[in-house]
């Protein structure tokens, strides 16, 4: 699992600094693909404890949790969508038109990056699953996790940085424009850094 991290570093830097050259980036851009990939990283999990037959009682536990889990993205994607995404930006027709293109994934830097993330989550996943067998236990999605302090984190720091006048990522300095999302991607890597796959249906492992 410590190879899909690395790859997910990777993969967000890379796309996000290409998006930063082509003028499409903006604040709303990194806080809804953090949104995006851990709905995805939830909705893989769930599939994979739908296919494993567990017991009654682990199933209600599972989906207590995942039930919590989407109640606190569905929070975020208020503030996401209707704060950072349209009401901020409502007086800049350029932003705001850059933020609904990602919204409804006419952004290709965007939506490329949410397709390689998920496509390789799923891949890890049932390559696991089905090296283990009748062994495996599925995780449980869990609220709170690692990677939602991610979005929490983003959301305070995006909050700062459009107080403070930078609501997109169109400085005259290339440097400048990499530096000002060197601190989302720390973010990123200080607090998904460990992502474990152990066999623990009580743990919080994403």
């Amino acid at each position: 699992m410590k190879k899909f991290h690395y790859l997910d570093i990777i993969i967000t830097s890379l796309f996000t600094i290409f998006a930063v050259f082509q003028g499409q980036l903006t604040i709303f851009y990194i806080l809804y693909l953090f949104w995006w990939q851990e709905v995805a990283l939830t909705v893989v999990d769930l599939f994979i404890v739908l296919k494993k037959k567990n017991s009654a009682v682990s199933t209600l536990m599972i989906l207590k949790q995942v039930y919590a889990n989407f109640f606190l993205l569905s929070v975020y994607f208020v503030f996401i969508v209707v704060l950072f995404g349209l009401f901020i930006n409502f007086g800049n027709g350029e932003i705001l038109a850059k933020n609904i293109r990602i919204f409804f994934f006419r952004n290709i830097y965007f939506n490329a990056n949410v397709l390689i993330f998920t496509s390789y989550y799923i891949y890890i996943k049932y390559k696991d699953l089905n090296k283990q067998g009748a062994a495996y236990t599925p995780i449980v999605p869990q609220a709170f996790s690692p990677r939602q302090i991610v979005l929490h984190v983003s959301l305070i720091f995006g909050a700062i940085m459009q107080s403070i006048g930078i609501q997109n990522f169109a400085f005259n300095s290339a440097i400048a424009n990499v530096l000002a999302i060197l601190p989302f991607l720390l973010i990123k890597i200080i607090f998904s850094k460990r992502i474990s796959i152990k066999p623990n249906l009580s743990e919080t492992t994403i």
